[in-house]
């Protein structure tokens, strides 16, 4: 805060922005739909739980100079600091948004998302045996017929969304920065 008691905040990117809106619009779908209790919890970066907080329509979240601040209302609940926070999820009566969503062949998944160079991608042994990287348009932007779930470089393609097609039969978004 500067002396005038006012916050003094930066611009957040459209991501930032984006994903936000959808955690709230989220959070007050499933608050509305149900009377379940829902909350807001920090990961690190080997997936365990740093902390949590219960959400409601009154609560916002905001991006600090230090860290992830959530508020119900005007009071602090929790605050994610940078340096030890990976990800931020959504949950409902202690279920993890990811973990209730169906299994994807192969059980594949993004070990990151947003990416930056490598596109890592976690999944069965035997199920990895080729990959093809698309954009919005549909567009293949890289493809891989001998690929047994090796990072793949990232670094050359636009800033966007893009799709990653393993086998034909398990595709997964990833944002790239």
């Amino acid at each position: 805060m500067n002396r005038n008691n006012q916050h003094i905040t930066q611009p957040m990117k459209m991501t930032t922005r984006t994903i936000l809106l959808l955690g709230i619009a989220f959070t007050s779908v499933v608050a509305m739909a149900d009377d379940s209790a829902m909350q807001v919890a920090g990961l690190s970066s080997d997936g365990t739980t740093i902390g949590a907080a219960d959400v409601n329509l009154e609560s916002h979240i905001r991006f600090s100079g230090s860290g992830v601040e959530i508020y119900d209302g005007e009071t602090l609940q929790i605050m994610f600091g940078y340096d030890s926070i990976e990800c931020l999820i959504f949950r409902s009566a202690g279920i993890d948004g990811i973990a209730a969503m169906p299994d994807t062949p192969g059980n594949a998944r993004l070990r990151v998302n947003p990416v930056e160079t490598s596109l890592e991608i976690i999944c069965d042994p035997d199920f990895a045996q080729s990959l093809r990287v698309t954009d919005l348009r549909g567009n293949i932007r890289a493809e891989f017929a001998d690929w047994h779930g090796e990072s793949v470089d990232v670094s050359s393609l636009p800033s966007g969304l893009y799709f990653a097609t393993i086998n034909d039969s398990a595709t997964l978004k990833f944002l790239k920065k």
